[in-house]
């Protein structure tokens, strides 16, 4: 599913698959089976994101269900690695030191469209919101989320669905950027 801005987003809202103030979109037919376990399968998850400590608190976050089968903190030694590993999704960053998270979004969904793309970042600007939907990523995560909206995302994105932060939270850093800015003149 791609949109083309925050509105076509935010409309999402009044869903019946709007998770408390998230937005988690879920395509996948209910199962009627009583054997769920049977098709729990580990998350093969590839994190892309060059801050070492925030990299290991997204992993502890994910550590119940998934598995981290690959880390990276720049794009060259992401594609590297991906070359060897078998993953599902992929939780990135949008500021690497080598690239641009957007252009690695773009190169995922040229190379490996069946991979999911999670982006985890604090860019909330309404440009780069828009060019990651026409790419076609498959949720979009504030940095401030808490540990379980990371882990729900990730589950709701493998599942099938999509998932996005609320807009007014991505939106919030850059409301008080522009009002503290604004001070400034």
């Amino acid at each position: 599913m791609r949109y083309n801005s925050r509105a076509e987003v935010l409309k999402m809202r009044n869903s019946p698959y709007c998770i408390g103030d998230d937005i988690a979109v879920n395509l996948q037919p209910e199962t009627t089976t009583d054997d769920t376990a049977s098709m729990i399968k580990t998350i093969q998850v590839a994190l892309l994101e060059d801050h070492p400590v925030f990299r290991t608190g997204v992993k502890l976050s994910l550590a119940p269900v998934c598995h981290v089968a690959l880390e990276a903190a720049t794009a060259s030694e992401f594609f590297t690695k991906l070359q060897t590993a078998t993953i599902d999704i992929v939780v990135l960053d949008i500021m690497l030191p080598d690239a641009s998270g957007i252009d690695v979004a773009q190169r995922l969904r040229e190379e490996h469209p069946e991979v999911k793309i999670l982006v985890l970042s604090v860019d909330g600007r309404e440009e780069t919101f828009v060019r990651l939907m026409q790419i076609g990523i498959d949720g979009f995560l504030s940095k401030n989320a808490s540990e379980d909206k990371i882990l729900e995302a990730v589950q709701t994105i493998c599942g099938g669905g999509n998932y996005f932060s609320r807009p007014e939270d991505i939106l919030e850093r850059d409301i008080l950027i522009s009002a503290c800015s604004r001070r400034h003149e």
